[in-house]
């Protein structure tokens, strides 16, 4: 086996700007992607054994950046760009529909500098890194059926130029960048065991944010090992239920109330976890676990502590109350945890771990 030497593919009519993307979705196809100098995308394809000529895709898009390209199988591919209003966009291909139109995925706060990459470890997941202007990597992840809200790496990393994303496989990817003292930085992703919540909001939270609650779930639960992601974020107009009645909240008890509202789980998989935020509960609480069959929920009271919320859906995924006061899991109000960050200890993690709700992703 050796390399050949170097093979002249032409340019668009009028040429192009920056470097080409390729991707090959199975062993006899090939396509070659460019930014034309007229801001339209190029393409320039291999099948049948041979190339093919340069077509333009007249659509009407005007490209900001030079183009990301991948596969989620060998019916598809895909092809990201920045587009002139400084979002990200998306337009694919499938064996069965040809092309689609552009769609238009957003970017991360405070915006982003030069173009996207992209990686699919496999036919159901998608991954956008982009390079903030706050200088951190940037992720978009779509699995589950649909794409999900843009998330800071808060690992203190400086990038010094757009990063290049790839995988070893379908429980493996990486991004490489160049760092500021300008060598050659990477960092990996492998399977991990994960909560994924849906959070359904009645009343947003008064003492802390949804935000900081999440946050303060994943800082405990990381620290055994299991990852939280949020699947999505949902605003319910049900102000009956405001009021949540969560009856004697015993496992396996529900009120009339409670089964209404845990009802409503759009874009809830199977093995989520559904959170409600309520702005009380009946009788008065930080929150509470049980939930019908089939619908693994909690409700989070509006002036629940910074850790009520995974102190909650640790009893969904099967923990039980315990009596010291440095651990998540203590009975005696969420607002009285000692010595924060609260604890989860290793049985805690195994039990966590064997629920059905902890999913590798």
């Amino acid at each position: 086996m050796t390399w050949s030497g170097w093979f002249n593919h032409g340019a668009p009519a009028g040429g192009f700007v920056a470097g080409p993307a390729i991707v090959s979705r199975d062993d006899s196809v090939c396509n070659i992607y460019v930014r034309g100098t007229d801001g339209a995308l190029w393409q320039k394809a291999y099948w049948g054994g041979q190339w093919h000529a340069w077509g333009r895709h007249n659509d009407g898009a005007v490209l900001a950046s030079e183009p990301a390209a991948g596969s989620m199988g060998e019916n598809h591919e895909h092809v990201f760009t920045r587009g002139t209003d400084g979002n990200v966009w998306q337009k694919f291909w499938t064996s069965t529909a040809g092309w689609s139109g552009w769609f238009n995925l957003g970017a991360p706060a405070g915006g982003f500098i030069a173009g996207p990459a992209i990686v699919s470890r496999d036919d159901s997941v998608c991954n956008i890194y982009v390079r903030g202007a706050d200088g951190a990597l940037w992720q978009k992840a779509y699995w589950g059926g649909q794409w999900h809200a843009w998330e800071r790496h808060n690992d203190g990393a400086v990038l010094a130029s757009e990063p290049a994303a790839d995988t070893m496989g379908g429980n493996h990817e990486h991004v490489f960048v160049r760092g500021t003292d300008g060598n050659v930085w990477s960092k990996a992703w492998t399977l991990v065991p994960t909560v994924v919540l849906h959070l359904k909001i009645l009343t947003p939270p008064t003492s802390f944010t949804v935000d900081q609650m999440v946050q303060s779930m994943r800082d405990v639960y990381t620290s055994r090992g299991i990852n939280v992601v949020v699947g999505s974020t949902q605003n319910l107009n049900l102000p009956l239920l405001t009021d949540l009645d969560v009856g004697v909240c015993d496992m396996g008890v529900t009120t009339a109330e409670q089964n209404v509202l845990y009802g409503n789980r759009d874009n809830v998989g199977a093995n989520h976890v559904a959170v409600y935020f309520v702005r009380t509960t009946n009788p008065p609480s930080n929150g509470c676990a049980a939930f019908p069959a089939g619908r693994p929920s909690c409700a989070v009271a509006s002036t629940a502590s910074s850790w009520t919320l995974g102190h909650e859906v640790g009893h969904v995924l099967g923990l039980r109350h315990v009596t010291p006061w440095d651990r998540l899991m203590m009975d005696g109000g969420t607002w009285n945890i000692t010595n924060p960050p609260p604890d989860l200890i290793d049985a805690e993690r195994v039990t966590l771990d064997a629920s059905a709700l902890t999913v590798n992703i």
